[in-house]
Formats: structure tokens, sequence, C-alpha cells
């Protein structure tokens, strides 16, 4: 699997970033785009810069209707492509997007799954499930359902996990204490906060992996 940071907080030398979240995934033989971040020109901007052609995905995964997570859709010309969604957007539609409403678990592969819409009163949101042989990766937009939500309705389906990734919404400690006995690595980004990150980096030094614009992680 090889996972591009297109967009995140975190900027890096070189790169355009807002708030927002954006990740160009490789895995299976197949390329994700999952959320595309807050504006069209930085998605294009830090794709042609990392060598990405986002046109080229074979679906679009969007965690939620947040401008933070949908607003670089504009910088996609196929608008043939899938977008699996959590609940269909009116701008997408007028915008000509050929979207997937997932409201349960469903496997648009055999080894990529999505979560559905997980129940919450805010807005929403899916998560997104890779399976690599016996590893179980699990990405995450905004976690507005509650990062530790989340992760259990996955582990209960799936088992131990292997790496977390994505925006975790600030959670209080509580929330993320033993996280780790549920995943063996761990890249919280865009909006989970410093004092999450720290106390990953601080306490799991090893497990946790520091996520920013332009980041190439291979596994």
């Amino acid at each position: 699997m090889i996972i591009s940071v297109l967009n995140d907080n975190i900027p890096h030398e070189g790169y355009r970033n807002g708030w927002g979240l954006s990740l160009f995934i490789e895995s299976g033989g197949l390329k994700i785009l999952f959320d595309t971040g807050p504006d069209g020109e930085i998605l294009k901007y830090n794709a042609e810069k990392m060598g990405i052609d986002i046109d080229s995905v074979d679906f679009i995964f969007i965690s939620h209707n947040h401008w933070d997570h949908t607003g670089g859709l504009g910088a996609i010309k196929n608008r043939n492509v899938r977008v699996y969604v959590p609940q269909i957007s009116e701008e997408m539609e007028k915008a000509g997007f050929r979207q997937i409403k997932l409201d349960t678990w469903h496997n648009i592969t055999d080894d990529i799954i999505s979560t559905g819409s997980i129940e919450n009163p805010k807005i929403p949101e899916q998560a997104l499930v890779i399976r690599e042989s016996s590893r179980i990766f699990l990405f995450v937009g905004c976690s507005h359902p509650g990062i530790w939500k989340i992760v259990k309705n996955v582990y209960a389906k799936y088992g131990k996990l292997f790496f977390i990734m994505g925006g975790f919404h600030s959670p209080p400690l509580s929330d993320i204490r033993d996280l780790m006995e549920y995943t063996e690595y761990i890249g919280p980004c865009h909006c989970s906060g410093d004092e999450t990150k720290v106390f990953f980096k601080n306490n799991y030094p090893e497990r946790y992996i520091e996520i920013m614009t332009g980041k190439v992680l291979k596994f």
C-alpha cells in the first residue's frame, strides 16, 4: 500500500495546504482518492508536484459532506468516476458527479470496504477499511461519530487493526487512551488536535506516525 498525503493541516515545504484532508491511496492495483481537501487548486497543485494524476483514480471516497473534505472536487475532470458518499449532495449532483450512497457496510471490492453511514446526530459519516493480507487499515475523515465508536465497530468485524489514519476530531483523552490496544500503528492528523498527537507521540513513539501534506507512506 502507498498513501500519499495530498492535503493535511500541517504544511510541508514546497507544498500548498489548507484546513482539510485528502489522501491518494494505492492498494490492490486500485487508486483511491479519499476526500479531496478544501480547495481544488491546492489538490491539483500538490498532486502534480507528487506526480499523481488525480483523474486516474478508480473511485473517490467521501467520508462526509463538509467543505474541508469535498472542496477539492472541482479539480476532478472525470465526472463519470464513482463517488461513494454517506449522503447525496446536491452540489455534487449539479456538478455531474456519479454518487453512490452507502448506508450500511458495503464491499466496494473484496478487500476495500465502507462502514456505511455510522450513526451520528451531527452529520452522516463513513470510514474506509482496506484489507491487505492479514493487515487491516482504517481511514477516517473527521470521526464525528467518535473515533472510539468507529474503531470498536471495525475491530468487532475484523479484529486488531494494523494502522488507523485520519481526523479524530480532538477527542477527550478518555476516548483515545486505550486505542493502541486495537491497532499496531496510528497516524492522527487534520482535526485530531495537538493534544491527541502529543499523547501518542510521547506514549507510543515507535508506533506513532506523523502526518503532513506531501508525505508518502509505504507499507
